[in-house]
């Protein structure tokens, strides 16, 4: 599959080097590289060695499809998204969107929750209208505090915690949420789970998950000044 993450969230270099780190795993799992040994680049011989190796592999393994990573400019609208994705000299299968609040709606509002709806919309037409037979956009969004604070309780979130995004439970074809609890995180573990989904079933409570912290892009978000910038890993 070929993939194009629209990142407002983090830099490109943090980008791959969480890449690197994640791909680590797969590739020497009984020797992977922690992501902040590199960013301290305090790596031994052998994990250097490892590193030159898994950044080859994602550089230059015909195997892969495609995924390109792109620091998303402020001022870009769905529309400008759409626009580089038909540019692009391969078929994007899937577009993540880290994360859909920071793109520009294609009209404006003075009401904030209007504003939402509308750009929830736009990532709509964007999936629909993207070559003939539409395109996969998943769009990352962060639940309010109320939510949250219901999730720590119940241990999973519901169509209600989305309040303020109800524009996305409309729009959406289905809705996933990940759940990272402390007593969680103890366990290296995090609950997925499914609350919407047009086509198929549901699985609210979720499940557990096994998820790797050192290893994982969960501890090293950092803003960073949109550029209109993109790389290929």
């Amino acid at each position: 599959l070929n993939v194009v993450d629209f990142s407002s969230e983090m830099k490109i270099s943090i980008y791959r080097r969480n890449a690197i780190s994640l791909h680590s795993m797969h590739l020497f799992p009984g020797n992977p590289i922690p992501s902040e040994l590199i960013k301290r680049a305090s790596l031994l011989p052998d994990q250097e060695k490892v590193l030159w190796e898994v950044a080859d592999d994602l550089m230059s393994n015909s195997s892969y499809g495609k995924f390109r990573i792109v620091e998303l400019p402020s001022s870009w609208s769905s529309l400008d998204m759409k626009s580089y994705v038909e540019s692009l000299p391969f078929k994007v299968d899937i577009v993540f969107i880290d994360y859909g609040t920071h793109v520009k709606s294609s009209k404006s509002y003075r009401n904030e929750n209007f504003e939402f709806e509308q750009l929830m919309q736009d990532f709509k037409n964007f999936a629909l209208e993207t070559y003939e037979e539409g395109i996969v956009v998943i769009d990352c969004h962060q639940i309010n505090r109320q939510g949250r604070d219901r999730a720590e309780k119940s241990e999973q979130y519901t169509l209600r915690d989305l309040s303020m995004t109800a524009g996305s439970e409309r729009a959406a074809d289905t809705v996933i949420y990940s759940l990272l609890l402390s007593k969680y995180r103890e366990q290296n573990e995090v609950r997925l789970g499914i609350i919407k989904n047009r086509e198929g079933q549901i699985l609210p409570e979720g499940f557990m998950a096994f998820w790797n912290f050192p290893y994982s892009l969960i501890d090293n978000i950092a803003e960073a000044a949109p550029q209109i910038t993109s790389i290929d890993l």
